[in-house]
């Protein structure tokens, strides 16, 4: 026999809603051919923090998934976004 999901709140039977502050590692460059140090020029941590906020898709030991839409009667999601935990600067659940 299954249990019941443990990413459902038993309150509302929707997952929890998350907001992940995370360093975004692929957004740091982008500038094409350059110089080492126009490739260098505002590059700084704070500069990569992203801010994601949706459905807890799935948690392991290594990721979160973050899903922008749930639909319940099927229990279906829909633009997910993996995160590494080792990324994440901040974590907040808000509903």
């Amino acid at each position: 026999m299954v249990g019941p999901d443990p990413l459902l709140s038993p309150a509302t039977g929707l997952p929890a809603i998350i907001v992940v502050r995370w360093i975004d590692s692929g957004m740091a460059i982008d500038r094409g051919w350059a110089r080492r140090e126009r490739y260098l020029t505002d590059v700084r941590v704070d500069a990569m923090i992203a801010h994601t906020a949706g459905f807890l898709m799935h948690e392991d030991d290594d990721v979160v998934v973050i899903s922008a839409t749930y639909e319940p009667s099927g229990q279906t999601f829909y633009g997910a976004q993996v995160i590494t935990k080792a990324s994440i600067v901040e974590r907040r659940v808000i509903g």
